[in-house]
């Protein structure tokens, strides 16, 4: 149970929902495949909001409605399903409860003897989580299935956290912990282990003990010790891959075969035949990175697998030519061509994949790729930092090539460089209505006829903003033009304001009408009055 309006990703909850049982296997599929399917069916009944979505439709960020959760916890708190516990409900239900949310840093009471399976600490990063209260938790609850810190201020984890044998999810991800206890090892059951955007800088060497492993998530700032990895045969995900000259980490890598996702660093020419090797042993991937050790390396593969399941392929590095291989994966969602320089259409072997939604080439070919339009699902094309004479051959005015893109929904670089181009014409129009206003206006007299004719300019200052799209600009552009320059030519109309002290020049005036100054006043100097004789004034 989450506070109101706690947005929450989609693999953190299906997660936890397996580490808690509610999710049941079906034939041919994960146990997140059918975590999936659970939570869209909560989705299609309005139980469950979807905050944002995968560029495959799936659910990537939900959170549930103010008024489902108030009446969530109207139930639960009658049927021990779960205890919300908050600033401003700290009394502890008499009944058995099985799940607990803390809210609050100020929580010091105890559930008795309950038999409790979960517990979610939901404090907020700049509250710092209590020693006492992480300490009663191993040794209070024993029985937990599901830890969860994530976005807490915890700083401490106790020695004795191997205690809780049953645990199978275990979350310190956004965290202030420095590192793990080595009873971490006696976790048999754990599935899901997360300790990303953490301080943690080494792992213990007691993680290969926990061979119900699924997904192992840290970021490689992190280091850990790859020699018996290979036993954690139930690894679905693990962090990034430094290929070594040794070929200890391909040899443990190679036995994980349930892996799913896969992202392999420093790759050079040398390592060409083992990472060959080790991905056609991996027919169960969605997800393959490679990224080159240098820009001069080249990405020069022939993978055999036909990866049924691959979703996501990105080639971080240069590319002679595409490689054929790519068309055998009939299911791949997205594909990222980074830096690969390549000099030839691109798409003549993607024309048969008609799964593919998202294509991102940038800093790649210096031709149009001509087949994609034969790629009907396509959401979104990327084709930044490109060659100048790409970029004017797709231009959405006058491009002669552009009529093969115009039909995806959405391009990264088309509308980038279009957006610049409208900015730059807002900003021309709003230069010359300040000039309008300096050379013209200024000479009506002040009040109600020289507000008159300013009414077409703040009519203008206002719809202005709307000729750009980009979230960013408009903001900027809205708040120069309409929170400032409206106000400062109202108070003009009527010759008050920065703008009623004469600027000296049009540049002054564009200056103090569009941006957040003022002139300086002048101070008016007063001659010092002469002095009688006596000492007082006459």
């Amino acid at each position: 149970m989450y506070p109101e309006d706690y947005e929450i990703k989609s693999d953190r909850l299906i997660r936890q929902w397996i580490a808690e049982g509610f999710v049941k296997h079906e034939t041919e599929k994960t146990l997140e495949e059918v975590g999936q399917q659970y939570l869209s069916g909560l989705v299609r009944r309005s139980l469950v909001q979807v905050s944002s979505f995968r560029i495959d439709g799936k659910v990537k960020r939900c959170r549930v409605h103010d008024l489902i959760h108030d009446m969530i916890l109207g139930k639960v708190k009658d049927t021990g399903f779960c205890q919300y516990i908050d600033e401003r409900e700290q009394s502890v239900s008499s009944k058995i409860v099985r799940r607990l949310t803390i809210a609050t840093n100020d929580f010091s009471g105890s559930i008795g003897s309950s038999p409790i399976r979960s517990i979610l600490i939901c404090t907020g990063e700049d509250e710092e989580v209590s020693e006492h209260l992480v300490n009663k938790i191993p040794t209070n609850y024993m029985l937990l299935k599901v830890l969860d810190f994530e976005g807490s201020g915890l700083r401490y984890i106790p020695e004795n956290l191997g205690n809780l044998c049953h645990l199978k999810y275990l979350s310190f991800r956004y965290t202030r912990i420095v590192s793990l206890p080595k009873s971490i090892g006696n976790l048999q059951n754990l599935k899901t282990l997360d300790i990303r955007d953490t301080s943690v800088s080494k792992m213990p060497e007691e993680i290969p003990k926990l061979t119900k492993l699924r997904h192992l998530l840290f970021y490689a700032m992190c280091s850990i010790q790859w020699k018996d990895i290979g036993g954690m045969t139930s690894l679905q995900e693990i962090p990034r891959v430094f290929i070594d000259d040794d070929g200890v980490v391909i040899r443990e890598v190679a036995k994980l075969k349930q892996l799913r996702e896969l992202t392999v660093e420093d790759f050079m020419g040398k390592h060409e035949k083992t990472l060959c090797s080790l991905i056609n042993e991996k027919p169960l991937l969605e997800k393959l990175l490679i990224e080159t050790a240098d820009v001069s390396e080249v990405i020069d593969l022939y993978i055999t697998s036909p990866m049924s399941t691959l979703r996501k392929l990105v080639l971080f590095g240069k590319l002679t030519r595409l490689p054929n291989w790519i068309s055998q994966f009939p299911n791949l969602v997205q594909l990222h061509l980074y830096n690969s320089r390549l000099t030839n259409d691109v798409l003549k072997s993607l024309n048969n994949m008609p799964r593919l939604l998202f294509l991102d080439l940038s800093s790649n070919a210096y031709e149009v790729p001509s087949g994609i339009q034969h790629l009907e699902k396509l959401k979104d094309l990327y084709i930044e930092d490109m060659p100048t004479e790409f970029e004017q051959r797709i231009a959405p005015d006058g491009g002669e090539d552009h009529w093969i893109i115009q039909d995806v929904p959405h391009i990264q670089g088309e509308e980038m460089y279009g957006e610049i181009e409208r900015f730059i014409k807002v900003w021309i129009s709003a230069i010359l209505g300040l000039c309008y206003c300096y050379y013209i206006a200024a000479r009506i007299p002040k009040g109600f006829l020289r507000l008159l004719s300013l009414l077409a300019i703040l009519y203008l200052f206002i719809i202005l903003p709307l000729n750009i799209s980009s979230p960013n600009l408009v903001g900027y552009t809205s708040f120069f033009l309409v929170q400032l320059g409206i106000f400062k030519l109202l108070l003009f109309s009527f010759n008050k304001g920065p703008l009623a002290l004469s600027p000296p020049n049009i540049v002054h005036f564009i200056s103090i009408a569009s941006l957040p100054i003022s002139p300086k006043p002048t101070k008016k100097i007063t001659p010092p009055t002469p002095k009688s004789q006596n000492g007082y004034c006459p």
